[in-house]
């Protein structure tokens, strides 16, 4: 979307912490760094440290929730000018607010402040409890049955009582964790936010305000009824954007290939990941007539893997958006980006959701039958060996996707979030000046 806009005439900036800038400006768009003195690279990040054993994670955890809530104080006392200075310095006639972590809610608040039109970006599948669909943590798939929907109203019951859970005792009795609510009341107060329009019945990882907002999605992959503030855009998959080199030579040409990756983030153990690479690899062994590309990630070596079949090609870090134009399946986590990347391509999936909102994403793959949902934790060669089968045997997968990947093309011709953000700053479709 930012190429789109960039494209039409406006001059885009992207800003935050500094974790974002390297990536941001490789895509050749400029980049300002805010708040570095408090997150020096963005080392300040919660569970981002799987190898550190339970009481070792409690300690860092305390530590960077006590950063943040220092950062928090910093921001009420005088810190917050940074923000303003940039305001006044790039004159924005309008702020995308990406809506994916608990820093959206500051963001937000600062932007409210700053007196610029602000929308909400979703990069996720998020929502609230009035919009009909189960919260994004869990794996149930809506129907009109009266059944299902007190089905649906009480997983939000008990996604509420776990949250309220584990706010308590994570974050009053031992420390640990921030809090959905920490800060709330204080920051509204001090950025004149009324405290009643604060939306607290949403699965976000925030509280959220009351923004317009863009999902990076077409509406009819969704669930939930229709929010006169919620505005689906489409993918806006950046096919161009830069990826790491791949030994294209060991890809046969005109062979069919499956394609493997967990994602960027760690939510399984070393243990974990290497079981399961084990058992893609052992499966992969005897589907000689494809090719097979894994990517492990970060935290595994491909030499800890010794007999890897002859038709496999063993990388850390694979080039996702080239693969995906080739590959027939995808064996996925189900990462928002990744559905929309296979979608884009027309790539049938295997999902084996580990986290937050994955299983939820799996739910809406599985529903619109453009995928299947593994367990991860009883994957063996046998089951993975029949989920394989069942996709790349059965053609209605092939089908539903090409028809899923037909209704995104229409709304990513039509560029809708541009012309959203057109209409909301009253520009006309001739450009801007």
């Amino acid at each position: 979307m930012a190429k789109d806009l960039k494209e039409f005439g406006y001059q885009v900036y992207f800003t935050g912490t500094k974790k974002s800038e390297k990536l941001v400006k490789l895509n050749g768009f400029e980049f300002i760094p805010l708040f570095e003195n408090w997150f020096i690279n963005d080392e300040v990040e919660l569970d981002s440290n799987e190898s550190l054993n339970f009481l070792e994670r409690l300690k860092s955890d305390r530590n960077i929730v006590n950063h943040i809530k220092k950062f928090i104080s910093a921001l009420i006392e005088t810190e917050d000018r940074q923000f303003f200075d940039l305001i006044d310095q790039i004159k924005p006639e309008l702020i995308l607010v990406v809506a994916t972590h608990y820093d959206s809610f500051i963001w937000g608040l600062l932007s409210y402040k700053s007196g610029v039109k602000t929308v909400y970006l979703h990069d996720t599948l998020c929502g609230s409890f009035m919009s009909g669909a189960p919260p994004i943590t869990t794996g149930i798939i809506p129907n009109n049955s009266a059944l299902n929907k007190i089905k649906i109203y009480f997983s939000w019951g008990v996604y509420f009582a776990q949250r309220g859970f584990q706010d308590m005792f994570y974050g009053r009795c031992i420390k640990s964790r921030l809090g959905f609510k920490y800060g709330i009341d204080k920051l509204c107060e001090h950025y004149g936010y009324p405290i009643s329009m604060v939306d607290t019945s949403t699965d976000m990882l925030a509280p959220k305000l009351t923004f317009p907002e863009m999902v990076l999605c077409a509406r009819e992959f969704d669930f939930g009824s229709e929010d006169s503030r919620r505005y689906y855009i489409g993918a806006s998959v950046h096919i161009g954007r830069d990826e790491p080199g791949f030994p294209w030579n060991m890809l046969p040409e005109g062979k069919k290939l499956v394609y493997c990756s967990l994602g960027s983030l760690e939510y399984l153990s070393r243990e974990k990941r290497i079981r399961f690479f084990g058992i893609v690899l052992a499966v992969a062994a005897g589907y000689q007539h494809y090719s097979w590309v894994i990517a492990l990630g970060n935290g595994l070596s491909v030499n800890e893997f010794k007999s890897v079949p002859t038709n496999v090609v063993l990388v850390n870090y694979a080039p996702q958006i080239s693969l995906l134009k080739k590959a027939d399946i995808m064996i996925t986590h189900g990462g928002t980006n990744s559905i929309r990347e296979c979608i884009k391509f027309g790539v049938p999936m295997i999902a084996f959701p580990l986290g937050f909102d994955q299983r939820g994403n799996v739910a809406r793959v599985v529903c619109h039958g453009i995928g299947v949902c593994g367990n991860i934790k009883n994957i063996s060669v046998g089951n993975l060996n029949d989920l394989v089968q069942t996709v790349m045997n059965n053609t209605f997968y092939h089908i539903q996707m090409r028809l899923m990947k037909k209704r995104f093309e229409n709304i990513d011709n039509e560029k809708l979030g541009l012309r959203l953000i057109n209409s909301i700053l009253g520009i006309s479709e001739m450009g801007v000046s």
